[in-house]
């Protein structure tokens, strides 16, 4: 400030609590820039007036961001997946998707579908022992061979194997 006071392209005027900054000539130097076409503050030519600004927008970018969009949306092979799928089980839409798409599971999609018709038919499933969508694409279950005999719940016993005791309750 002390350069352009010695210029004389502005005056400093102190008070007790603040001081009056004047710049001098103002109207001279905005006419040449209302002359030139530019809109008042701007710069005369194209460069930007600071660094670290956002770029100017070309509205081709909602247009990108709209074809990101069109990319996330589920393939009609995922969709005939999901409609195949056990409603009971069917648990994450979007992340099942995102496997789908990620794993490049489109392009084994008929044997995906094949299985998942097996599967179905099983004694597992029809016993209604089913995993849930995600753990049966993240575990690529179509890969697995159907067990031939009965299966049994895990979780519930009718009569505990011999391995698993009662523990008999303490009397307090």
């Amino acid at each position: 400030m002390v350069k352009l006071e010695s210029m004389q392209n502005l005056v400093v005027e102190p008070d007790t609590h603040y001081s009056i900054v004047t710049i001098c000539n103002w109207e001279t130097y905005q006419a040449a820039f209302e002359e030139a076409g530019q809109a008042k503050g701007q710069p005369q030519d194209n460069h930007r007036t600071t660094t670290g600004q956002p770029q100017d927008t070309d509205k081709n970018d909602k247009n990108v961001k709209n074809d990101k969009k069109k990319e996330s949306m589920p393939s009609p092979s995922f969709d005939k997946f999901w409609a195949e799928y056990p409603k009971s089980r069917r648990n994450d839409k979007k992340r099942c998707s995102r496997i789908w798409k990620d794993e490049k599971l489109e392009l084994i999609a008929e044997k995906i579908i094949t299985a998942l018709k097996s599967h179905k038919k099983s004694e597992q499933w029809m016993s209604n022992i089913i995993p849930n969508a995600t753990t049966w694409l993240n575990q690529e279950r179509w890969e697995q061979e159907l067990s031939r005999g009965k299966i049994t719940p895990r979780a519930v016993y009718t009569n505990p194997p011999p391995s698993i005791k009662a523990v008999p309750e303490e009397e307090g």
